[in-house]
């Protein structure tokens, strides 16, 4: 009797199974590879705006992010908010909060940057495939300046919340096959 070979059925025909299984196995070490040469660019941070107080998102890299302040801010016509970024906090959830590592001041506007924790920096970089946003908030302490009825300026300490949302950035294969597929799937959807 004649013995089929491995990759043959008994009737001579090609064994469909073992080419399947090996061609998935041949998807399945690319994709790990192709994921293995993604980076880390940074983070895309927004700010959503707190007791009247605007922030604008500023540059962010792997380990760090920024975003600017105005010095004072006048939620209400009756009081005026003077900005104490020095001793913000940024507290991610999940994470221990951190202090700003840098304070930059022009005439009408305060620069902060925060150093991201640690712990989230590798996650982000070890996990290229999840991409889930990390939600937390900026707490900006500042003082409301109160005119008493002499003229005298008084300052009471006050606290404003600023709900901050980070998503990674990465660049790689992976994500540029993503954005071509998504641009594809929008230019198709808009010719409809």
């Amino acid at each position: 009797m004649k013995q089929a070979h491995p990759d043959q059925g008994p009737a001579g025909l090609p064994n469909a199974p073992v080419r399947r299984r090996a061609l998935l196995g041949t998807l399945v070490a690319a994709a790990a590879l192709t994921a293995c040469t993604e980076s880390l660019d940074g983070f895309e941070a927004s700010y959503s705006s707190g007791y009247g107080v605007s922030v604008q998102a500023g540059t962010a890299t792997a380990d760090a992010l920024s975003f600017t302040v105005p010095k004072r801010v006048s939620p209400t016509s009756k009081e005026d908010l003077e900005l104490r970024p020095r001793q913000a906090i940024l507290k991610l959830d999940g994470y221990m909060p951190v202090p700003p590592i840098d304070v930059a001041e022009s005439a009408d506007r305060y620069t902060v940057r925060f150093r991201l924790p640690e712990d989230l920096v590798k996650e982000a970089k070890s996990s290229v495939t999840d991409r889930r946003p990390i939600s937390g908030e900026v707490i900006l302490p500042m003082d409301s300046v109160v005119i008493s009825f002499t003229g005298l300026e008084h300052y009471v300490p006050t606290t404003s919340y600023v709900h901050v949302q980070l998503l990674p950035a990465y660049s790689g294969p992976l994500t540029s096959l993503a954005k071509s597929t998504g641009e594809a799937l929008r230019s198709l959807y808009s010719a409809r």
